[in-house]
């Protein structure tokens, strides 16, 4: 059984060390992991605890942090609300067990609750199990986001 728990802003250092390991699988290569000068305020800028819409989330299972998310809400044109998940992680000794499938079903109920009509988020083209995951969880491919690099 898996639940959600908001991240008080006393946890930043136990988010902080999560985050690490999850850049660091993500975006090898990246700045921030290569430079941990850089971190703290890469993870200030990612991860705000006092901003309005701004949702982070421990994902508990046996009483431990297997995992966390970060999810913004926000308003459309219209005044409609919906969610963005910036961010979604289960730690690699909690996976295989359902636990990111539970995670991602107590999101979408919280965010329901919270009246919201959409979810987005993006995948990489270069991680197919991260988007099988995110198909198995009902989203679908709504577009493509290109990028070039001057």
């Amino acid at each position: 059984m898996l639940r959600i728990r908001p991240i008080g802003s006393g946890e930043h250092e136990a988010l902080f060390e999560v985050a690490q390991r999850y850049w660091a699988e993500i975006m090898p290569h990246a700045p921030v992991v290569q430079n941990p000068e850089m971190r703290p305020a890469y993870f200030a800028h990612e991860f705000q605890f006092d901003r309005p819409g701004s949702y982070l989330w421990w994902a508990i299972a046996d009483d431990a942090r297997v995992g966390f998310a970060n999810v913004e809400l926000s308003q459309d044109w219209t005044d409609q609300s919906w969610a963005y998940v910036k961010d979604l992680y289960i730690e690699p000794t909690w996976r295989h067990r359902g636990y990111g499938q539970a995670l991602v079903r107590a999101l979408m109920d919280w965010l329901a609750g919270q009246g919201v009509y959409r979810v987005d988020l993006y995948v990489r083209s270069d991680s197919p199990t991260a988007l099988a995951f995110w198909e198995a969880a009902g989203f679908e491919l709504a577009s493509y986001r290109m990028r070039k690099y001057l």
